[in-house]
């Protein structure tokens, strides 16, 4: 079997696995309780009521109002994630198609771009810590799945221009926007990764400044719109204050648990998509291995420990593991980093066998996921006169009612 064949097959059964929850997908808990506000206050007048008493991510809020506008409670959510999917997918395809990444990309991969991008949508959604609550749980989806995209298309924008500058700029705001108004630690991880840029990597991203200072500023604006909007005043106070000792070590306890049991599993069975799409050592920087490696990742951990720690901070807590969706996407660029700049040498028999392994775990998945999800569904269609928590079905790769 071809390994351009087994990579195919790898995105055919990842989508149709994607597309056979998004068809059994209806909203739940949090997402029936913004849609009644919706249906009292408009969209509008729903975000503002968010904005002010609980949570202030205004921009994936507007966004979440505005597809709920069209949708009512019982409505198969099939078609919001039919987009939201098609979105990632030419997000990912616009990035891979631009100079600076084609040109990255295996010679047997780089005249088919789209089976790139969709390999990347894949790895993305294998690294994403809580795919029910990142992408099929709506409510949040607009917060965190939505974000990441956003954020490879602003990418993607910024590596390849639009031709009417007035359309790019405009683009890059807009996303910007978004980007800092829908998820808040994700910004300070941002903002540190670009300041480490243009230390480390001047010369090299001097002719993206424009655009990246544009970005920037959106996702600032966002940010601080959000930063200061009273409903995280009053979410703030409800959640937990650390002192200095809990906050150091909470933050390091999350950091490694992160690092050393979240992770790992998770780039390995994202490792051999990433090799299959990237040239190993197109960027080589003389360095050997084990130096590059321990750079990586050490880049990688002051990044992650920024995340945590920023999180934490917010949150009081570890947040729930929906909130990691940003440190997901951050480990696949510092594990692309790695390929192109270090020397690998793997057979293209063994980078076959390990993709047929992929390929076993996502058909075992999608058979998983059919054995679980319609009695699920049909609970939620057909629900008891009295909820209780402990009676609802498995709900797989969904959103679990608990309301």
């Amino acid at each position: 079997m071809g390994n351009r064949i087994v990579l195919w097959l790898i995105c055919v059964v990842g989508g149709i696995t994607a597309l056979y929850l998004a068809w059994y997908n209806r909203m739940v808990d949090d997402d029936l309780v913004m849609w009644a506000t919706l249906d009292r206050e408009g969209i509008l007048g729903a975000t503002r009521e968010h904005y002010n008493t609980w949570n202030t991510r205004w921009m994936s809020f507007l966004f979440l109002h505005t597809w709920m506008s069209f949708l009512r409670p019982d409505t198969t959510l099939f078609f919001y994630h039919l987009t939201t999917f098609t979105v990632l997918l030419l997000a990912c395809w616009r990035l891979v198609r631009t100079e600076a990444a084609k040109e990255n990309l295996r010679p047997e991969i780089r005249e088919n771009t789209l089976l790139a991008a969709g390999l990347l949508s894949i790895a993305l959604l294998i690294c994403t810590f809580d795919i029910g609550d990142t992408w099929f749980w709506m409510n949040t989806s607009t917060m965190y799945g939505w974000n990441l995209i956003v954020f490879i298309l602003a990418l993607g924008l910024t590596l390849q221009p639009v031709k009417h500058s007035f359309t790019q700029e405009s683009l890059l705001t807009f996303l910007g926007l978004y980007f800092g108004g829908a998820a808040e630690p994700a910004v300070g991880i941002y903002l540190l990764a670009v300041a480490g840029v243009y230390f480390f990597q001047r010369e090299q991203y001097r002719k993206y400044s424009r655009h990246l200072i544009n970005f920037s500023i959106g996702v600032a604006v966002g940010f601080l719109i959000a930063w200061f909007g009273t409903g995280h005043a009053k979410r703030d106070a409800a959640l937990p204050d650390l002192d200095v000792l809990r906050l150091i070590t909470k933050g390091g306890y999350f950091t490694l648990k992160i690092a050393l049991y979240h992770l790992p599993l998770r780039l390995l069975l994202a490792l051999p998509v990433l090799l299959s799409i990237w040239q190993s050592g197109k960027r080589y920087n003389r360095q050997t291995l084990l130096k590059n490696t321990v750079r990586i990742k050490l880049a990688g951990l002051i990044l992650l420990a920024c995340h945590t720690y920023f999180m934490v901070w917010i949150m009081g807590d570890y947040g729930p593991a929906r909130a990691w969706s940003h440190i997901s996407l951050l480990m696949l660029i510092l594990t692309t980093a790695w390929i192109l700049t270090t020397r690998l040498t793997v057979s293209d028999n063994l980078l076959r066998g390990l993709n047929i392994l992929v390929l076993a775990l996502l058909l075992y998945t999608c058979y998983q996921q059919t054995q679980v999800v319609p009695a699920y569904s049909e609970y939620l269609q057909n629900p008891p006169a009295h909820f209780e928590a402990a009676k609802v079905p498995e709900s797989g790769m969904l959103h679990r009612r608990t309301m």
